[in-house]
């Protein structure tokens, strides 16, 4: 309840002390011209930090939502992580197979050359309808290399008279396998 005059309101405050006391209980504010301005600060203070809170709280609800998000994400990008490790590994796996077959096949297509035909191969000819296949880099193929690497096994050349000498030593058989 605004008063215009600051001496009716002096005298209110000194005088009626039970007209203030009633006023308080029943929320209403008595201003004079000085104090009216730092009421209205102070409600427009209270007002603004309710406003405040309000938005907190769904500022907070979000970030929640956010997080459960990037949780969510992070568990997903986990399991993907995993699934790429073992298809790595399956293809490491399935590379070495291969070229222990490939291996393999050019042993025994050594040796039918070698127990066919003996004079054939010293002049360069030969009549075995089966050749063994040339050896591939199949690795550069599947994944291109990006960084200097030392040269493994499969990356050598095959030296031919070495293995040769090898599989002439070394019966074939289901006891001596390699």
């Amino acid at each position: 309840m605004f008063i215009p005059s600051e001496a009716v309101y002096a005298e209110i405050h000194g005088s009626l002390t039970e007209v203030v006391d009633e006023s308080h209980r029943l929320r209403v504010w008595i201003v004079s011209p000085t104090t009216m301005w730092a009421l209205l600060n102070t409600v427009r203070a209270v007002l603004k930090d309710v406003q405040m809170r309000e938005q907190a709280d769904v500022i907070q609800a979000e970030v929640g939502l956010l997080l459960q998000d990037a949780t969510r994400l992070d568990d997903r990008v986990g399991a993907l992580e995993r699934h790429f490790n073992q298809t790595v590994d399956d293809v490491r796996k399935i590379r070495i197979s291969t070229d222990k077959v490939m291996r393999r096949g050019e042993r025994i297509g050594e040796l039918q050359l070698e127990s066919k035909n003996p004079e054939a191969e010293e002049d360069g000819t030969s009549e075995l309808p089966f050749s063994p296949p040339a050896r591939t880099n199949r690795r550069s193929q599947i994944r291109p290399q990006t960084s200097a690497r030392s040269p493994g096994p499969c990356d050598r050349p095959a030296n031919d008279q070495a293995l040769r000498r090898r599989t002439r030593s070394r019966p074939l058989g289901p006891s001596h396998r390699p």
